[in-house]
């Protein structure tokens, strides 16, 4: 029964439904109306609506709206409702080159150029030194919640490690620090304020053209290899979007990329595969180099 008021003991203290309930019960209302007009509804000829078929329809639009079929059901994936709700939507099938072709909802790709740029690199392996050895040990150890011998005793010395190597050797941040700690030293090594400040502002001025070029050349290119696939996947283009900020100091604005798991699919597909084939020659290009 739907509860418009409530008393809290014998205090007779009364408090209005949670905003989240007032909101659950609108929804509520609005998609019962909407589907006994469904099932209401007939054709020009009389013919009542195939009813199950509207339905399969409208889950597989959502599904896409949101970029899955797993969002529909992420509350209770187990649940018995969930398997029905599934098989509505599209099934195994139904993922998120398949579900691209019924979004109607805008498509916003993020891009961070910054985080992505962390993500440029590969694994290297090495042969660890005795000392990093104990350290990894110890470490492991620790993680595992055993002393260090019992550790040793389990599973030896390990011999190997592995390193992440970044691709791009300098980003923004590394070359700003650098003309910071330039600015810094200069200052206390006696130079005249105005004068350091001056050399600081037009070092800074030329490191951010530099960067908004790389980060505006590689944007474009990313967003060209968004389009291209949204095409192939079979989106309506004019849904789609790309969201990026390209003022490699901006502080505030600036998107955060999309994961794979547990967000919207059909946007982190996009962004995956723009990612793997936009060239990162553009953000080692110099401000005088040609393209």
């Amino acid at each position: 029964m739907k509860q418009t008021s409530r008393t809290t003991g014998d205090l007779g203290i009364t408090s209005a439904p949670s905003s989240w309930r007032s909101h659950y019960d609108q929804l509520h209302a609005t998609a019962v109306e909407a589907l006994a007009a469904a099932v209401l509804a007939t054709d020009d000829d009389g013919r009542e609506l195939d009813f199950g078929d509207f339905l399969g329809s409208v889950l597989t639009t959502v599904a896409a709206n949101v970029g899955s079929v797993g969002r529909l059901v992420a509350a209770r994936p187990g649940s018995w409702e969930a398997s029905r709700v599934r098989d509505l939507a599209g099934g195994d099938m139904a993922d998120a080159e398949w579900l691209a072709p019924y979004r109607t909802a805008p498509v916003v790709v993020p891009l961070n150029i910054a985080a992505a740029i962390e993500r440029m690199g590969r694994c290297e392996s090495y042969r660890l030194t005795a000392e990093e050895a104990e350290d990894a040990v110890r470490e492991r150890a620790i993680d595992a919640g055993v002393s260090v011998a019992e550790y040793r005793r389990r599973n030896g010395v390990p011999t190997v490690g592995s390193r992440w190597i970044p691709l791009i050797a300098k980003t923004y941040i590394d070359e700003i620090d650098e003309i910071d700690v330039r600015y810094g030293a200069a200052v206390e090594s006696g130079t005249d304020p105005d004068r350091a400040q001056a050399e600081y502002d037009h070092e800074a001025d030329a490191l951010n053209r530099k960067w908004e070029r790389r980060y505006r050349l590689y944007a474009d290119s990313f967003g060209s290899f968004v389009r291209s696939k949204a095409a192939q996947i079979g989106l309506d283009m004019k849904l789609v979007q790309l969201k990026v900020v390209t003022n490699p100091a901006a502080l505030s604005g600036v998107p955060q990329n999309p994961s794979l798991y547990g967000g919207d699919a059909i946007v982190a597909t996009l962004w995956e595969t723009a990612f793997e084939k936009t060239p990162t020659s553009f953000l080692t290009l110099e401000l005088d180099q040609e393209l």
